[in-house]
């Protein structure tokens, strides 16, 4: 599994509004769902966290994009950091893959 973490939100509750902004057709989860191209396929999962797993993170708050593993390639991770790059807009942070490299 690959994971991407949009990293550096202020609060839970700015974290949650940015995925409701960007997931208006989804239920009021904390968990949203990306999906491929023919918008059938889930590929990746988004969810707000804490950076309690991951070293060298600002946190306080953070939304992960863990990818399937069997979706893992060049498309499909442009996908998911597209999506992140659409919360990113509404609400800052910085986005991350789960090495700790800005992408």
């Amino acid at each position: 599994m690959r994971s991407y973490i949009l990293d550096g939100i202020p609060t839970h509750e700015i974290a949650i509004q940015g995925l409701a902004h960007s997931f208006p057709d989804q239920e009021d989860f904390e968990t949203k769902v990306v999906f491929g191209p023919d918008g059938k396929q889930s590929i990746s999962w988004l969810y707000v966290g804490e950076p309690d797993d991951f070293e060298g993170l600002d946190g306080p708050f953070l939304i992960q994009a863990d990818l399937s593993g069997r979706f893992y390639d060049f498309d499909i991770n442009t996908i998911v950091i597209q999506t992140l790059r659409i919360i990113q807009a509404q609400i800052g942070g910085v986005i991350r893959n789960d090495d700790g490299i800005v992408v």
